[in-house]
């Protein structure tokens, strides 16, 4: 009897957890980004994306999330989900940072 009792609150507040899956590409091109930051905000649950751009998320609590993903020379997306409405792979688009430099003139 005491054992029922002890693990009845576990599973009363167990939460759901969920994979999610997606694939990260630049905004211009299309062109997939490999080793981009796949990130579970308020979660250590994190991600890098592969060579084809594919990354996967587990056992991230069902409900709505943040996910933020970063590649240096593109600017960080903050990305909302709502776990009980992911419907296969979500695509994240990257936009590049543009980064002007300034003329060099060479004098031999």
């Amino acid at each position: 009897m005491l054992v029922i009792l002890l693990c009845l609150p576990s599973k009363v507040f167990a939460q759901k957890t969920v994979t999610i899956s997606g694939i990260v590409r630049e905004s211009d091109s299309g062109e997939t980004l490999p080793y981009a930051h796949v990130l579970v905000l308020q979660s250590t649950i994190g991600a890098a994306t592969n060579i084809d751009g594919r990354f996967v998320l587990l056992d991230v609590l069902s409900g709505e999330q943040v996910l933020r993903v970063s590649l240096l020379g593109f600017q960080t997306k903050d990305v909302p989900v709502n776990t009980n409405e992911v419907f296969g792979p979500l695509i994240i688009e990257l936009d590049p940072i543009s980064t002007d430099l300034n003329e060099v003139v060479v004098v031999g």
